[in-house]
Order: structure tokens, then C-alpha cells, then sequence
């Protein structure tokens, strides 16, 4: 058997001393009348004879019954002004009983005034419907922006593509590929794509999104195409079948044609000349094929100048405008793109605006219709109705009018409650002294007031973990901790308020010596009794064990048939036994 705590007997009855010492005034009496023991030397002092048997430990608190389920019915009307509420119409009697039948036929608890509700809906559809216009609207012009978006980059794709066939028509395929690939720039319809994808990349990841191009790097790709060196093309014969070269071939073919036509000319002019000194010509006629001789020749520099021209001059500026418009082209299908994301990013932002500002006020229009619904509440379970919410707190309940037609009740406020009457607890306040002891599981036995020849079983189903703060809200020095006792088996004749006294069952001792506490005396932290022995008191040193309210366990220095007495006994040797003002019991320690 463990042996007892003998301070801790002492602080508890020192914090429970009312409790204490009403507890021995009734056994005083009962074993004065009961107990076949004389009082000594003709005193009123009773005595009780120590007993062995089974010993329960248990806490003794009262509480009131609660429903562990309840279908509560609580006004959902939202006021401006948390201090203001809406006015009960009508409501149905506190107790009646709602049968399945009236649920079914959706019969009428109560009604609350719904004239501001209706005020605030007509109102609030004004701006309802304007915000609605101007989501339809931005949500079109969302559709017309993206549409327009793909117009401009269709338009430029295009135009990029025409500039790199225009680039390639007039370099010729090979030569321009070369050329763009070593300035690492699309070259055909798959580099193209892939380049608009890269770019695509970057705005995504944070890069140039205010929609206009960076000047620097505009400058550089203007005089990239400057510093492309043509001319080799033409020297190392590198250029293909475009363009240029077709008219390269023509301007060679015009030169050798008359490098020709001049080898010719001279040597018919040396026969002419030899036919005229045998005067078998005019020398009219050598001096006409002379003049021709001089057009010829005069032909024959034109085209090679000509060519020389085309090479040193057309043909590299002419290849630089075609590389520089595509480039440029491809500038602005960035500019393109960057400015179509900016002009739809603008218009998201204006549709996102439009439909906050439509969902906030639709979310408002059916809130007020959800609460001018609320303004009627109906049946929806069958029970007992009961006015206010499950878990009435005092302090917030001060602020509220009682339930009654013509009260006003504010947003939240519990109107009927329908408790579940199968599932019912007791809520107690468990003493800061007992919470050590006091453990979720443990046995309890319930008797209530309204039904005293009945005891119900019950258990331990939940302990707060802290004081309860409303308490200590009016007295700080009193820490209790709320439990709730879930009864056991379906009583229906129990109701939610009925008042209960909650015995929790700590411990079960089977087989102990007991006596009252009464009988316990306290002095220098140690434990007595006062045993008689015929027409004298002896003063005994004991060891204590378990406590309840009533019986205390002795673990050593009584034995069973002991009478000790239940206060101070008087008449007494002074030598054997203190002075009565030294001596306390517990119950009144």
C-alpha cells in the first residue's frame, strides 16, 4: 500500500475547510447517536471505532447537465454596428417538442425582423449589376486584346520571313546561311521558331517586360550588317544562283561580248586597211569601220566598268540593306511581342480588377440573401426546444437581451438550441487540488437533485489542460479546471440544466483500517489520533494513506476495533495529552 502524502493531507483541507468541517459536525452527530462508546469523564467528545474494509477515493464535485449534441439555431443577421441587433418577430414556446412532422413540413421556430435586410439588397443590386457590366466588358475586351496580339505577331512573322527570302534571293541560299549562321541568327523556318521560343523564354523569366527594346542593343544591331565584309563573296567566288549573281553573269557576259566584239572589229579593220592601200576599198569605208572600232572599244569599258561598279559598290550595299532588314525585322518581332504582352498584361490586370470587384459584390448579394433566407428559421431536427446556445457563458450573455419576442439578438447569437438528449454529460470545475489525481478515463457516479434514488454511471471524457478563465476573470485565487462527465446508457428523462454531484472514482482499495478525517490531528507535520482506553486518551503517532472527502486510510498505528475520537478530547491528563489549542484536526486545519 503506498504510504500517504501527510503534507499534502494537510494542504488539502486547509484549501477545503468549510467542506471539512461541516463533514465532521454530521458525523459527530451520527456517531454520537450510533457509536456505543462513552464520552470520558462525562464529555460530549465522540468517538469512532476503526474499521477495515474496502476504501473508495474519489472527488466530489457538483455540475449541471449538458447535451453532448445539439443543433443550434443562431442568427446570421450582419448589422453595422456590433451593438445593435435584429428584433425577434415571433418565436415558438420554450420546451415544445418538434416531432419528425413538423421538420417534414418545415413548421416555423422563428422570425426576425427583415426590413433592413430587404433595404440593403435593393441597394446593393445596383452596384451588383454595374460590376457585372464592367466584367462582361473587360472580359471582351480580354478576348479582342489577345486576338489583336496574334493579328500584330502573325503580321510580323510574316514580314521576317520575307526579309530572310529576300536576303537569301539576293545572297543566294548557300552564302546567305553561311553568313547568318556565323552571326548566329535564324536562317530558316526551324532557327526561326526556335529563336521566337528563346525570346519567348526570356520574357517569361523577367527579361525587357516593360515592352520596349533596349536601346543599346538596338545600336549594335544597327550596325551589325556594317560590319559584314561583302566583297569577299564576289572574290572567292563564294556567292550561289541568287540574285547578284545572275546579274554578276550578265555584266560579264556584256564585258566578254565586247572584248569580242572589239578583238573582231580590229581584225576586220587590218584587213580593210590592206584592201585599201590595193584600193580595193574607199578610204571612206576604213575610216567608218575605224569610228565603229572606237564605239566598240568605248562599249567594252562601259560594261566593265559597270561591273567593277556593281562589285566595288551595288552589290555590298545592296546585300547590306536586305541583311539589315531582316534584322530589323527580327527587332521588331521582339518589339512586337514585348509590346503585345504589356497591352495584354494591361488588359488582364483591368478584366482582374472587374472580376475581384464582381465576386466581392456577388459574394455580398448572396450573403444578403442568405441572410434574408435566415430571417425565417425552421425545423430541421425533432427534440427540445430550449432558448439560447448549449454553452452559455455569463460574462458574454450580459450583453445580450433574453430570447423573447420583441429582443434583439446580434450576428452569431444562439437563438434555440435542439439538444441531443441520447448523448448527455455533466460539466463540473475539477479544484486545482484534485487535478494531479483527476485523469481522463476514470469512473464517475452521477446523482442528481431532481432524482435522488438514482445513481448514474459515467466517465471521465474530457479535462481542460488549463484554468478556466472566466473564473479567474472574478477571482484569480480560485483555479478550477472545467471536465465534462459523459453518462453512460440513454436516459431520456434527463434535461440540460439539471444540477449534479459528480463523485469521480480515483481509487479502489479493496481492503483497508479507515476512519474519518476528523479523527487525523496535526502537529509539527506529523499525524495523531486520539485513541481511547477506558477513562483516558492516549495521543498516537499514525502513518496515512488515500483520503476522500469522508474517510481517511491508515496505513500504520490504529488496528481494527480502535476507537479514536473525532476532536480534541478534554478532561484529559494534561501530561498525556497537549493543550487543546495545540492540537488541530485536519477538518479544521
Amino acid at each position: 500500500m503506498p504510504k500517504a502524502d501527510k503534507s499534502g493531507t494537510l494542504k488539502f483541507l486547509k484549501r477545503k475547510p468549510l467542506l471539512a468541517a461541516g463533514i465532521a459536525a454530521v458525523l459527530m452527530v451520527a456517531w454520537l447517536l450510533r457509536s456505543g462508546n462513552s464520552p470520558l469523564s462525562g464529555d460530549d467528545a465522540a468517538t469512532f471505532e476503526v474499521r477495515r474494509g474496502p476504501l473508495s477515493i474519489s472527488v466530489l464535485e457538483g455540475g449541471n447537465i449538458h447535451a453532448l449534441e445539439s443543433h443550434e439555431h443562431r442568427s446570421v443577421i450582419k448589422t453595422s454596428s456590433s451593438m445593435s441587433g435584429t428584433k425577434i418577430l415571433s418565436i415558438i414556446e420554450e420546451g415544445y417538442e418538434i416531432t419528425e412532422e413538423d421538420v417534414k413540413d418545415g413548421k416555423i421556430l422563428v422570425e426576425l425582423d427583415s426590413g433592413k435586410i430587404k433595404e440593403r439588397i435593393f441597394s446593393q443590386e445596383v452596384e451588383f449589376q454595374s460590376d457585372l457590366a464592367a466584367y462582361a466588358e473587360t472580359q471582351e475586351n480580354l478576348a479582342i486584346q489577345a486576338s489583336e496580339n496574334q493579328s500584330s505577331i502573325k503580321d510580323i512573322r510574316q514580314q521576317v520571313r520575307f526579309s530572310l527570302l529576300d536576303f537569301e534571293k539576293y545572297l543566294g541560299t548557300s552564302a546567305a546561311s553561311e553568313l547568318l549562321k556565323e552571326r548566329e541568327l535564324p536562317y530558316d523556318v526551324e532557327t526561326l521558331a526556335a529563336f521566337e521560343q528563346d525570346y519567348e523564354r526570356e520574357m517569361a523569366n523577367g527579361d525587357d517586360e516593360t515592352g520596349e527594346a533596349p536601346k543599346a542593343q538596338e545600336e549594335t544591331i544597327a550596325d551589325s550588317a556594317a560590319t559584314v565584309d561583302f566583297l569577299k563573296y564576289i572574290e572567292g567566288d563564294d556567292l550561289g544562283d541568287g540574285e547578284a549573281q545572275q546579274i554578276i553573269r550578265g555584266l560579264r557576259d556584256k564585258l566578254l561580248v565586247a572584248q569580242n566584239e572589239t578583238a573582231l572589229t580590229q581584225e576586220n579593220i587590218e584587213g580593210s586597211r590592206r584592201l585599201a592601200q590595193k584600193n580595193f576599198i574607199t578610204q571612206t569605208t576604213l575610216e567608218n569601220e575605224l569610228v565603229n572600232l572606237e564605239k566598240i572599244q568605248l562599249a567594252a569599258q562601259t560594261a566593265e566598268t559597270e561591273l567593277e561598279l556593281f562589285r566595288k559598290y551595288v552589290f555590298p550595299k545592296t546585300a547590306e540593306e536586305a541583311l539589315s532588314s531582316y534584322e530589323e525585322s527580327l527587332e521588331r518581332l521582339k518589339r512586337t511581342k514585348r509590346a503585345a504582352k504589356a497591352r495584354m498584361a494591361q488588359a488582364e490586370a483591368r478584366f482582374r480588377t472587374a472580376e475581384r470587384r464582381y465576386q466581392l459584390e456577388l459574394k455580398e448579394k448572396e450573403d444578403l440573401e442568405y441572410q434574408l433566407e435566415g430571417c425565417v428559421i425552421r425545423a430541421e431536427v425533432p427534440g427540445l426546444v430550449a432558448y439560447g446556445g448549449s454553452e452559455t457563458n455569463y460574462y458574454k450573455s450580459r450583453y445580450y437581451d433574453a430570447i423573447a419576442e420583441g429582443a434583439e439578438v446580434r450576428f452569431g447569437q444562439p437563438i434555440i438550441t435542439i439538444p441531443n438528449m441520447s448523448k448527455m454529460a455533466v460539466s463540473v470545475n475539477v479544484h486545482e487540488s484534485y487535478i494531479k489525481k483527476v485523469a481522463i478515463g476514470q469512473p464517475a457516479r452521477i446523482n442528481l437533485d431532481a432524482e435522488p434514488g438514482i445513481t448514474l454511471e459515467g466517465s471521465v471524457a474530457e479535462l481542460a489542460v488549463l484554468p478556466d478563465s472566466a473564473n479567474l476573470r472574478y477571482n484569480p485565487n480560485l483555479k478550477v479546471y472545467p471536465a465534462s462527465i459523459h453518462i453512460s446508457g440513454n436516459n431520456e428523462w434527463l434535461k440540460p440544466g439539471m444540477s449534479a454531484k459528480v463523485e469521480i472514482i480515483i481509487e479502489e482499495i479493496p481492503e483497508t483500517l479507515y476512519v474519518p478525517v476528523q479523527a487525523i490531528f496535526v502537529e509539527d507535520d506529523q499525524h495523531y489520533c486520539y485513541v481511547a482506553r477506558g477513562s483516558r486518551a492516549e495521543k498516537r503517532l499514525v502513518d496515512t494513506g488515500q483520503f476522500n472527502d469522508e474517510f481517511i486510510q491508515i496505513i500504520d498505528g490504529l488496528k481494527e476495533g480502535d476507537n479514536v475520537f473525532l476532536s480534541t478530547p478534554e478532561g484529559i491528563d494534561a501530561m498525556e495529552v497537549p493543550a487543546r489549542d495545540k492540537g488541530k484536526t485536519l477538518a479544521g486545519t
